[in-house]
């Protein structure tokens, strides 16, 4: 997909990747997410979680995504903007619209309980993964996770967004 540079800069203005993901990259693109926020003015809090969901998200990746994807950090008034756009298949997205909505609606408390389940069951996907991460995103952010699919060349986009707060 050709971005233009205001599409580039609606989606992510502090910081645009596309491409392949890797272990590497993954490192690399962490180290520009601690630099360009460690020079910014916000709180030690506010750059820790900054760092923590970028690390979650860029794992997400990872560990899901069988095509290029994209990974922004977009700056507004109030808060930070972490952004991930990948394909998926389609059969997967309704089964995750169900998951994100519910997660959106559980309660600080509720969260709190769903993660301390998963860990006590133990159990991981055959991706090697235990569901923790998008709980997890939730639960710290403290806002709800923004969601949007849509088709494009015939296979399924999702983009998620996880807000946060500036402190």
């Amino acid at each position: 997909m050709e971005w233009t540079a205001s599409e580039i800069d609606d989606f992510a203005n502090v910081l645009f990747f596309e491409g392949e993901i890797n272990e590497q990259l993954i490192d690399d693109l962490l180290n520009q997410v601690e630099l360009y926020f460690s020079e910014e003015a916000i709180s030690k809090k506010t750059q820790k979680r900054i760092y923590h969901f970028s690390v979650e998200l860029l794992q997400n990746l990872l560990h899901h995504a069988t095509e290029s994807v994209v990974f922004g950090v977009h700056e507004e008034q109030n808060m930070f903007l972490l952004k991930i756009r990948n394909t998926i298949p389609a059969v997967q997205q309704l089964q995750l619209e169900e998951y994100l909505d519910a997660l959106n609606e559980l309660t600080e408390d509720q969260l709190k309980m769903l993660y301390k389940e998963r860990l006590e069951k133990g159990s991981f996907s055959d991706k090697g993964t235990a569901g923790l991460g998008m709980i997890e995103l939730r639960r710290k952010s403290q806002n709800k996770i923004g969601y949007t699919f849509y088709e494009f060349n015939g296979k399924v986009v999702f983009e998620m967004s996880v807000s946060v707060n500036k402190q």
